[in-house]
């Protein structure tokens, strides 16, 4: 201990005070508190992670420096595919698995191995490929999976995930686009999203057609029109407000075995909560929100993280941002703001056990069986809202299950959509 460490007798109880206050702050040098994370390094792996010529294109660069990505101390690791590895039951596993890998990448020599134990989440799955191919372009990489059975090899196989395509096998249907965005002046219609949002809803029509048994299975006009327009008004919200963004990720995959279809529509940028709270919205809207924050206990003073109730400004603002009638771009246009809540209530029912998940910054909304939709008073008129509560009022409480503060960050927005199609309800469409 150094000598301005060292308690003596002579000391005061003041100079005794100082003297721990100063140890402790030494002690807490090289740890860094971010929330409810913790991490304890040496100097020498700090600099090891910044001097690694490994470097990322710049969305997962942000994805690892908004984690603290350089502060992680690892050693070999392995990533374990079970039932638990999902966006939907386990977010914070998922995005703590995915830096994991970065960090490997960028400091070890050492390749992670996967090992399987359950049934894989095809978005977790994905967000793992995407990383991979992320990594190969920089570095020799292979992902050891010894016990993965056959089918998942195969469905990882035909993924690619770094490259648009689209796979029909004995397996699966998938169809896959890494969306570049078209900012030009003309561009509003000639947007490579809108066709494939038209293959995924074709390929939604034909997954429950087989599943049912019916080659002439018409998807409901409303429900085709629900999932074409949402998936067009989230590629126009990257449009939108992820300015700095070139590419957003979807992918639509339905699983004959499982009988499951996936939808992942994800893109890296600005949050929800950045994106709404920075917006020029109309004066009755910042009004409603500011009574929600005020209901909750929150000043325009608090960080965006501060718990009140067991939730975050950031979570709140995400949570009004499902409900109809509020978008960050009103001004311009009355009408947005529908899109997602419609998807989502289509999708219920085509079947009620359907799992929505949004994930955006440290916010994870889970949609599940005790989400119910309802309708009441809001802002200006009766809107469909979604209050994840019982009562059915946004200023009440949000269940914690289906409203979570992340320890992990995701840096833009990422919505999965699981729609189990082994279900009798499916019959009643």
């Amino acid at each position: 201990m150094a000598v301005y460490h060292k308690l003596n007798k002579s000391d005061s109880i003041q100079i005794r005070q100082a003297k721990k206050s100063l140890f402790n702050r030494t002690k807490r040098k090289d740890k860094l508190h971010n929330g409810n994370l913790k991490f304890s390094v040496g100097k020498s792996s700090i600099e090891r992670y910044k001097r690694s010529k490994i470097k990322f294109n710049n969305d997962i660069e942000v994805f690892c420096a908004v984690n603290n990505l350089h502060f992680w101390e690892l050693k070999s690791s392995v990533i374990k595919f079970d039932n638990d590895f999902s966006i939907s039951s386990n977010t914070d596993r998922v995005l703590k698995d995915l830096l994991i890998l970065l960090r490997h990448a960028k400091t070890l020599n050492q390749n992670p191995r996967l090992t399987f134990n359950g049934h894989v989440s095809f978005g977790a799955l994905y967000l793992i490929d995407t990383l991979c191919w992320e990594i190969g372009k920089r570095r020799q990489w292979v992902v050891s999976h010894p016990n993965l059975p056959d089918e998942e090899i195969e469905i990882l196989k035909s993924l690619k995930s770094n490259v648009s395509s689209s796979v029909e096998n004995e397996h699966e249907f998938l169809i896959n686009e890494r969306v570049r965005i078209n900012r030009t002046t003309g561009s509003a219609g000639n947007q490579p999203y809108y066709a494939r949002a038209k293959e995924i809803t074709d390929m939604v029509q034909k997954a429950i057609g087989i599943s049912l048994n019916d080659n002439n299975y018409q998807l409901p006009f409303d429900i085709a029109q629900a999932i074409n327009s949402t998936v067009g008004e989230q590629f126009d919200n990257i449009n939108l407000h992820a300015t700095e963004t070139d590419l957003g990720t979807l992918c639509g995959f339905y699983s004959k075995a499982k009988k499951e279809i996936s939808i992942l529509i994800f893109n890296f940028g600005p949050t929800i909560y950045q994106t709404l709270s920075l917006a020029e919205l109309p004066q009755n809207v910042i009004q409603y929100i500011k009574t929600v924050k005020l209901n909750f206990g929150f000043s325009n003073k608090d960080d965006i993280r501060k718990q009140r109730q067991n939730h975050t400004i950031e979570s709140i603002y995400t949570l009004l941002a499902l409900q109809e009638g509020i978008s960050s771009k009103l001004k311009e246009d009355e009408s947005r703001g529908h899109g997602l809540i419609d998807f989502i209530e289509k999708v219920k029912l085509l079947n009620p056990r359907s799992q929505i998940s949004v994930i955006s910054g440290n916010t994870g909304i889970y949609l599940n069986n005790n989400s119910a939709m309802s309708e009441s008073f809001l802002i200006d008129r009766e809107r469909k809202q979604i209050t994840l509560n019982q009562e059915g009022n946004l200023l009440s409480s949000p269940n914690l299950e289906n409203l979570k503060h992340l320890k992990y960050q995701f840096p833009g927005v990422l919505i999965e959509t699981i729609i189990p199609l082994n279900d009798v309800s499916l019959q009643t469409l």
